[in-house]
């Protein structure tokens, strides 16, 4: 089975044969008072982010993992954000 979880706050994706991974990253304020518990190192490998998942007829699944940089991001051609 496929996965896709944000707990650790980073972006990454691996995959073994047909199975797959998806560390989607977080969306919030990774530089607000609540995270200053974090330190620099720890909150330097955070990234803002989300998963997107499209299921064909079939069941099979095409993710993609969008990044946001400087509060921006792109999706299909489109950017989104902070201008």
């Amino acid at each position: 089975h496929s996965c896709m979880f944000a707990h650790s706050h980073r972006a990454q994706v691996y995959y073994d044969g047909l199975m797959a991974s998806y560390n989607i990253g977080c969306l919030v304020d990774i530089d607000a008072p609540a995270f200053d518990w974090a330190g620099r190192l720890i909150k330097r490998n955070w990234i803002n982010g989300f998963g997107h998942v499209t299921i064909d007829d079939k069941g099979d699944f095409y993710a993609n993992l969008i990044t946001a940089f400087k509060s921006r991001f792109f999706y299909n051609g489109k950017r989104y954000g902070a201008v």
